[in-house]
């Protein structure tokens, strides 16, 4: 069981399937999700695009992650 500082970050966690989380006393857990939803995706970048809120070239994880906070 762990806890995330932000929310932002279990977003991308959960999109991108895995992450390495830094324990407080340094350890290091590797999270994965083991089964697929059988949904189709459609990422974060080009919602935000389509709805003008970041320039299309823009979109970076980074600045999904600053509109997003």
């Amino acid at each position: 069981l762990a806890w995330l500082e932000h929310k932002v970050d279990a977003f991308f966690i959960h999109v991108q399937g895995a992450a390495r989380l830094v324990m407080p006393d340094g350890a290091v857990r590797r999270v994965t999700y083991a089964a697929k939803s059988g949904q189709r995706f459609t990422g974060a970048g080009r919602v935000l695009a389509d709805l003008g809120e970041i320039v299309r070239e823009e979109v970076t994880m980074q600045s999904i992650r600053a509109w997003l906070a």
